[in-house]
């Protein structure tokens, strides 16, 4: 009985490295596959994304806040009352801050926060420049 005893301590002794191996590895794969979902601008569910961010391309984070840029300038083209910027951007779910000029809509993933922000510049109540970025910070 004694040696059945020091027998499945023996193994559990030689196996405790493997399993702690296999942890970190499937730890690591999790951290990985959370950082891929980062890595396409459009990895991401467009649940609750203003329509102006939607189906953005996904070669790059370049063409993509290209994309969305060019979006924000024809859908509020000079001269859009500030005004009515400020309220369809507001009814897409985008926080304004009128005195700043900018609005933000962020979205918030496993190990990423993803920004659509647009700014502009205004004369007399309405918008002489805009433009919209897309980006995130990933861990």
């Amino acid at each position: 009985m004694r040696s059945k005893q020091k027998s499945i301590g023996f193994r559990m002794f030689c196996m405790e490295p493997v399993l702690k191996h296999v942890a970190r590895c499937l730890l690591c794969l999790a951290l990985a596959l959370s950082a891929s979902a980062c890595a396409s601008p459009s990895a991401h569910s467009v649940q609750n994304i203003p329509e102006l961010g939607r189906d953005l391309p996904s070669n790059s984070w370049e063409e993509a806040s290209g994309e969305f840029d060019e979006r924000v300038k024809a859908a509020f083209p000079p001269p859009t009352t500030v005004s009515d910027l400020v309220t369809q951007l507001q009814a897409q779910g985008f926080d304004v801050d009128e005195n700043k000029q900018v609005a933000r809509f962020e979205k918030s993933e496993v190990v990423c926060l993803l920004m659509w922000v647009i700014r502009w510049e205004s004369k007399d109540g309405n918008v002489e420049d805009i433009v919209g970025h897309y980006g995130a910070g990933c861990l």
